[in-house]
């Protein structure tokens, strides 16, 4: 069994996402799929390489959220970021994100138990 790196719990986020390398300034879409307190994983055509530094941004229709960002892994088709120097508004958002995805979690876990 693969031991649990992750530091905080994940949460299902769908949601357009935009990566800046930082030493090109290329941008490159991707889209989230999970965000925890402290990265997210991307579903990405090209996905970054391994430790590099990137900046991110996460847009859903009323707000957005802004990282620089490690990867900490990268796959075909996806890669796994972990968040550096949030800003305070950037993690309200983040948090506000978490809190709304906990409470969808429950009530579809509610509704799977009251069938």
């Amino acid at each position: 069994m693969e031991h649990e790196r992750r530091r905080a719990l994940r949460f299902r986020l769908i949601a357009p996402a935009e990566l800046v390398d930082e030493n090109s300034g290329q941008r490159i879409a991707a889209y989230v799929t999970d965000v925890s307190l402290n990265g997210c994983t991307l579903g990405i055509t090209h996905p970054p390489r391994k430790g590099k530094t990137i900046q991110l941004e996460i847009v859903t229709p009323n707000e957005s959220f802004e990282s620089q960002a490690t990867v900490v892994y990268s796959h075909a088709h996806s890669a796994g970021l972990t968040f550096r120097d949030v800003k305070p508004q950037s993690l309200t958002v983040l948090q506000r994100w978490l809190v709304a995805a906990r409470l969808e979690q429950q009530q579809r876990e509610g509704a799977g138990e009251a069938s």
